[in-house]
């Protein structure tokens, strides 16, 4: 999860980590609030966007999904929230790879929901992977994404096996 620290005058620094333990229905988003006294409304801002992954049909024996990007969405990173929409900018360590551990799964359980917060701005590309520790597979490529502060992306990814022998699965196109 984030991990804010009041470094001083407006500055605040969190922590977005590069391994994530997954635990159903958590989403930790890096927040602030604002508020002029105790006793007043508090306000929440989110500081960057959401990305969601359905995830159905995840292969037995695979236990994380891994999301990288072609710009740190792991490390330290700063804002200023005197700023009327303050966002997160990377400061330091940053990582282009977060990996969400979850335990096996069995055939009866096999879909998630997984919740990760990206930094705004331009990305080349975001992929999707799972793993069981020794072989991955690329499961989604997503290309020239701009993420927006305030904004939840949806993704629903379903892991299905194909093999010579189901023609269903195959499509038939004309060439000109």
């Amino acid at each position: 999860s984030a991990t804010p620290i009041l470094t001083g005058g407006y500055e605040l620094t969190m922590t977005l980590p590069n391994t994530l333990a997954y635990e159903e229905g958590i989403c930790n988003l890096p927040m602030w609030a604002s508020f002029s006294s105790l006793e007043s409304n508090i306000s929440f801002k989110h500081l960057g966007a959401l990305l969601k992954i359905d995830f159905t049909n995840l292969p037995k024996d695979y236990t994380s999904i891994i999301i990288t990007a072609n710009k740190a969405i792991a490390g330290v990173f700063t804002t200023y929230i005197s700023n009327e929409e303050p966002v997160l900018s990377l400061k330091e360590n940053g990582s282009k790879s977060v990996t969400i551990n979850f335990d096996a799964i069995s055939e009866e359980d096999n879909d998630r929901l997984f919740y990760l917060p990206l930094p705004v701005g331009t990305y080349g590309s975001i992929n999707v992977s799972i793993s069981d520790g020794e072989n991955t597979i690329s499961i989604a490529d997503w290309k020239d994404c701009t993420i927006e502060r305030k904004k939840v992306y949806r993704a629903s990814l379903t892991y299905r096996e194909l093999s010579g022998d189901v023609t269903s699965e195959i499509i038939t196109q004309t060439l000109s």
